[in-house]
């Protein structure tokens, strides 16, 4: 699925066993591609790649578990481009080999180039100068990126619901806060464009997101 309004547009692929939702932001006005969360199955991510049309020429994880950041090597070697991630989920990078034998999968390798986003508030890319707002709660890195009217808001909020807090790094109270304070500060007509699952809006969730309604916040 494809959203190509406005300056960016917005290419969903939902792959592997996680079923996360990697992401293609194409820069309508030359065509280039911002990849974001690579999934477990390159090969279909390879391919909306190749059917988008486009250079790829960054790489994103909105955090740092294993389903977000899975192909992340195989890709930053085709391309030759860093990953770009938060410095504060460099220890869940560092932990992939856990993370892999705790879902019984394959050992996954850091991508050799890895960029650590820090302060930074805006995507250090001149095709994609994105907002990058922080949203800790689901990981201490957790972030969102804001495109226009087009907000990737990673495993923070999904439709209806929110990221979970029950891993390590994970807070309750933090990912409320992410999401009252820096995601709801948004219009209400914002897209939103979740980890997994499938899209929604602010305005949305604000009225009908259960976690929302019952949170003290």
């Amino acid at each position: 699925m494809e959203t190509t309004e406005g300056k960016f547009s917005v290419i969903t692929i939902p792959n592997g066993i996680f079923m996360v939702n990697t992401y293609l932001v194409r820069n309508n006005a030359n065509g280039n591609l911002l990849l974001v969360d690579p999934g477990d199955e390159s090969g279909i991510i390879r391919n909306a790649i190749q059917k988008a049309g486009g250079d790829v020429t960054g790489i994103v994880a909105t955090h740092g578990h294993i389903d977000h950041v899975y192909s992340a090597r195989e890709f930053s070697e085709q391309y030759g481009l860093p990953l770009l991630i938060s410095k504060k989920d460099e220890s869940l990078l560092r932990g992939l080999s856990f993370q892999s034998a705790l879902f019984g999968l394959p050992r996954v390798k850091l991508p050799d180039s890895i960029n650590y986003l820090r302060q930074e508030k805006i995507l250090p890319f001149p095709d994609f100068h994105a907002e990058i707002i922080p949203a800790p709660g689901h990981t201490p890195g957790s972030l969102a990126l804001l495109f226009e009217d087009k907000l990737l808001s990673g495993d923070t909020l999904f439709y209806e619901s929110i990221g979970r807090t029950d891993l390590p790094g994970g807070s309750m109270e933090e990912i409320l806060q992410s999401i009252n304070v820096e995601l709801f500060r948004l219009d209400g007509n914002t897209l939103v464009y979740p980890g997994h699952g499938e899209t929604t809006t602010i305005g949305h969730e604000k009225t009908h997101n259960p976690f929302i309604q019952h949170s003290d916040l």
